[in-house]
């Protein structure tokens, strides 16, 4: 790979990603740097534990380059650095014993992708609070995709490359089903989240520093029809104000209702 292609590209209105490996030691550790010490723009998490003394976690994560590459020759040419993790667990037929592997892979685009929000698209949120709620887009925008079929898409180039297994779920229906089949504490029943309701989810995440512990009752729920966590919501007087807030999700009036049901 080489800044030449991404001028040719650019001139020619084609877009690139390309994988950066080893043998670009300067650009290869800046974007490596990056990825270590910037928070992702998006990530997505994928599991395949459906094949035989073989079990697959892939994480693909998106990051901004910022001023990283500001003092190279590259500044300008990329708008986004991608991260692909995969942890795979093998297990011996002879022994019977797990071994575990883990490879890193590092991407560069020249364009960043346009994401709709979150009201422009379907799939479920889960607070603070660990309530899961499903979300309903409210228009159908025209140009950007949900992240779920960006990576999705993205996957499939991706595989082609030899990176990874592309995602076969298609809908983020089928994917909440994954979820709930292989995310402890996510086995939630729903027909109380067609309804417009909301579930608290039981899973647990074990910080690395205990430090970072939160401590039982910081995070609550604010028990309204904007699923939102009660811990910061309190301070927001405009959030507050909104006939959502002041609307419990089983007390709440026809008129929100149809808000809420699209």
């Amino acid at each position: 790979m080489s800044k030449k292609a991404f001028e040719q590209a650019a001139a020619t209105g084609v877009h690139l990603i390309a994988q950066v490996k080893a043998n670009q030691p300067a650009l290869h550790h800046a974007i490596a740097a990056l990825c270590d010490i910037a928070a992702p723009l998006d990530s997505t998490q994928t599991a395949d534990k459906k094949r035989r003394c073989r079990d697959e976690t892939r994480t693909v994560e998106v990051f901004a380059p910022g001023d990283s590459l500001a003092d190279t020759e590259w500044d300008g040419h990329i708008r986004a650095v991608i991260r692909v993790n995969r942890d795979v667990l093998t297990r011996s037929a002879t022994t019977g014993l797990w071994r575990d592997t883990s490879e890193t892979a590092l991407f560069v685009s020249d364009v960043v992708l346009p994401a709709a929000s979150t009201y422009e698209k379907d799939g479920t949120l889960t607070n603070t609070a660990g309530e899961v709620q499903m979300t309903h887009r409210s228009i159908d925008p025209q140009g950007p995709r949900s992240d779920f079929d960006l990576i999705r898409i993205l996957s499939h180039q991706l595989g082609m490359l030899g990176v990874g297994a592309p995602i076969r779920l298609r809908t983020p229906e089928a994917a909440f089903d994954e979820i709930r089949q292989n995310v402890h504490g996510y086995d939630l029943p729903v027909a109380g989240l067609l309804a417009g309701g909301a579930e608290l989810s039981t899973a647990t995440c074990q910080a690395v520093e205990p430090s970072y512990e939160t401590p039982a009752g910081l995070v609550f729920s604010s028990n309204d029809f904007l699923f939102s966590s009660g811990t910061l919501g309190r301070y927001c007087s405009k959030l507050k104000s909104t006939n959502e807030a002041k609307d419990t999700p089983w007390n709440s009036s026809p008129s929100i209702q149809s808000w809420w049901y699209r």
